[in-house]
């Protein structure tokens, strides 16, 4: 029985620490403004997009900074971070992570020794994964509007995934 309420004990502990806070709704949109200053620094053509986001979401924060109760600011401030958190911006912000990682198994593909019958496999591998990063980052490269944009960033975080795996597969080959 003991040990029971202290599970119980523990859970509920658990469970409180996890809850939103208005403090972990202001660290949550320092990082995610902070994140959005970088994809402007790191994607310029993509910078009028992630203004109006950032203004969207600022707007809605200093309306949270108005509200006394604790409650409706921090739901007003989820509110504020859920506009700098979306598909869009996890996509934009995933494709670096996921082009270094293609570019490390690219590296270690190019310092192994295969075999002539795989050879051919691998240049063509290898070829396609710099087409794919090349056309990945003329997506990026262009301005176009937030709703095309989504879409083809979506379609390329998928094909970058999927060449990662590829490529792994083709650096197991003899």
């Amino acid at each position: 029985m003991r040990k029971f309420i202290f599970l119980f004990v523990v859970g509920l502990l658990f469970l409180n620490a996890c809850k939103s806070s208005v403090e972990s709704e202001q660290r949550t949109w320092k990082n995610s403004v902070q994140n959005i200053e970088k994809l402007k620094t790191q994607y310029p053509s993509l910078a009028k997009i992630l203004d109006v986001k950032l203004q969207d979401a600022q707007k809605i924060y200093k309306e949270a900074e108005g509200i006394s109760d604790e409650k409706q600011k921090m739901d007003k401030m989820a509110e504020a971070n859920k506009v700098l958190d979306n598909q869009f911006i996890r996509d934009l912000s995933s494709i670096e992570y996921k082009i270094k990682g293609i570019e490390k198994e690219m590296e270690k593909i190019s310092k192994k020794k295969f075999s002539k019958a795989s050879l051919s496999k691998i240049n063509d591998g290898m070829q396609k994964a710099s087409d794919l990063i090349s056309s990945v980052k003329n997506h990026l490269s262009q301005s176009a509007d937030e709703t095309a944009l989504a879409g083809i960033l979506r379609t390329d975080v998928g094909d970058l995934i999927s060449m990662e795996s590829k490529l792994r597969t083709l650096a197991k080959s003899k």
